[in-house]
């Protein structure tokens, strides 16, 4: 009996190490499981990419649209493992049914597995409803119900660089949206040291102005719809001979559709149409930095006007943080008045000219340009500037995105 147990034993240790060597031994593969082809996604909402992978360490996916011949990333340094992905396709994708998703081994280069999906649909909704007006203005307005849309609004009211931090200058966005009548959730576009705007605020989506420019009429069931049916059906069963039969029960209906349509019209919402600031966000990202000319295009004269005096600190990790202090006291260099607390005095000058300070390759630059404390619109150049500096004691005002 312990002869035949130690046998099995051995047996089944062979087996086993038989098993894995050949997984471990066997060639690398990657295969994508979903989506399949064939499938209609809508813009704007999240799909679950799942696929097999087999001694793959990182994979990246892209979004192929043959039709144009283009290639989008969607993601990139993913573990292998994981096996899926939510991929929420951009809410402004370009309506086609010659997309396809690839999924490859990253970093790519040639000899390195890849799998592509068969064609699918990507579907959207439309700007017909605002069409007029963007026509009109010679620039898109949006459907308050188009998908993924952000508001964004200049508050009336302004602040020193003590704003309570971002937590208080976040609930001063809100309080101001609660004033415009404006529901949801509002945070000011505002980085300090350690939070970058771009970083600590969802960014994705379709950025508008909160201000509605038109309200829209409202969409009804037309009574006609009704009518015509009613003469079809008249018609019909005077052909056949069964008008006596039917045309009461047409008749009671018709009282029911009256109070369909009554009750239809009272539970409609009206309709607006915003001004497009931005389509993604890189082009939300741009405007701070583009020129006067191309703003005056973008946004309208009362929120241009606003935007010039804007608190801003660090806007994305690219954004300089050197020079902060001089150690004596006198200056506060840092780009975010000093995290947005205790702001009356911190960038104040007591000589003529502003201190200068170093880059880490050590490049010399003016300490006042690499504050970057505000938005500021430069005479000189024509340029808004994030770069461009004020006294934290400076009363300014700040903009506020939906989230």
């Amino acid at each position: 009996m312990g002869k035949n147990i130690f046998l099995f034993l051995i047996l089944f240790v062979l087996i086993l190490g038989a098993f894995f060597y050949f997984k471990s031994a066997g060639p690398k593969s990657l295969k994508l499981i979903f989506p399949q082809g064939n499938e209609e996604f809508i813009a704007g909402k999240v799909y679950q990419v799942k696929w097999k992978a087999r001694k793959i360490e990182k994979v990246g996916l892209a979004l192929v649209n043959e039709e144009k011949n283009e290639k989008k990333w969607i993601a990139e340094n993913l573990p292998a493992k994981e096996g899926k992905f939510d991929w929420k396709i951009f809410v402004w994708e370009t309506p086609g049914q010659n997309y396809r998703l690839v999924i490859f081994e990253y970093p790519w280069e040639e000899g390195k597995e890849y799998d592509y999906s068969k064609r699918f649909t990507i579907s959207g909704p439309t700007l017909a409803s605002c069409d007029s007006l963007s026509v009109e203005n010679q620039w898109p307005f949006i459907p308050s119900d188009f998908l993924g849309l952000k508001r964004v609004f200049i508050t009336k009211n302004t602040w020193n660089g003590d704003l309570g931090g971002l937590e208080g200058a976040d609930k001063k966005c809100q309080e101001e949206a609660k004033a415009l009548g404006l529901e949801g959730n509002f945070k000011a576009f505002l980085g300090d040291d350690q939070n970058p705007a771009s970083e600590r605020l969802d960014l994705e989506g379709i950025f508008v102005e909160a201000e509605p420019t038109e309200v829209l009429p409202l969409e009804k069931v037309p009574q006609n719809l009704w009518e015509s049916f009613g003469n079809f059906l008249k018609t019909s069963l005077k052909e056949k001979g069964e008008k006596e039969r039917i045309l009461p029960m047409y008749q009671q209906l018709s009282f029911y559709f009256s109070n369909f349509l009554s009750k239809f019209e009272e539970k409609q919402v009206k309709k607006t149409c915003y001004r497009l600031i931005a389509k993604d966000k890189n082009e939300f990202l741009r405007i701070f930095s583009d020129p006067l000319i191309l703003n005056q295009a973008r946004l309208s004269p009362g929120f241009l006007k606003n935007f010039s005096k804007i608190w801003l600190g660090r806007i994305t990790t690219e954004s300089q943080t050197e020079c902060l202090d001089t150690g004596e006291g006198d200056y506060s260099f840092t780009v975010t008045c000093q995290n947005w607390r205790n702001g009356g005095e911190l960038l104040r000058v007591e000589k003529e000219e502003y201190p200068v300070c170093y880059t880490p390759i050590g490049e010399r630059v003016n300490a006042r340009t690499v504050g970057g404390l505000s938005l500021g619109w430069n005479k000189n150049t024509g340029f808004f500037s994030p770069t461009f500096g004020v006294n934290c004691s400076s009363r300014q005002r700040l903009i506020c995105l939906e989230q």
